[in-house]
C-alpha cells in the first residue's frame, strides 16, 4: 500500500497522477490522511481511474461539481471517472 499525502497534477487542467499503477496490474491502493494534507484538503483534481474510498476516522466532505457529500452519511463511497471532486477533512 502506498502512503499518500497530496494530490500531485499531471497538467494545469487538474488531472491527477495516480501512483502505483502498472500496464500488468492497473491497479493501485493508496492509503491517505487528510489531516496531514495542506489544510486538511485534498484540493479539486480528476483522474480517469475509478475511485472508491473508506472514512476510517473523523469526517470528509466530498465535494462533486453537481454537490457536496458527507462521510457521516456514507461511510464507503465512489465517485465516478473524470468527475472533478476535491475532499476535506474534518476531525469531527
Amino acid at each position: 500500500m502506498i502512503k499518500g499525502s497530496a494530490v500531485h497534477l499531471k497538467n494545469d487542467k487538474l488531472e491527477e497522477i495516480v501512483v502505483g499503477l502498472k500496464p500488468d496490474f492497473p491497479y493501485s491502493s493508496i492509503y491517505a490522511s487528510l489531516h496531514e494534507y495542506v489544510g486538511g484538503i485534498a484540493d479539486w483534481h480528476w483522474h480517469s481511474e475509478f475511485e472508491l474510498f473508506f472514512v476510517i476516522e473523523g469526517n470528509v466532505s466530498y465535494h462533486l461539481e453537481n454537490g457536496v457529500y458527507d462521510s457521516l452519511k456514507v461511510k464507503g463511497t465512489h465517485q465516478f471517472q473524470r468527475s472533478a471532486h476535491d475532499l476535506t477533512h474534518h476531525p469531527w
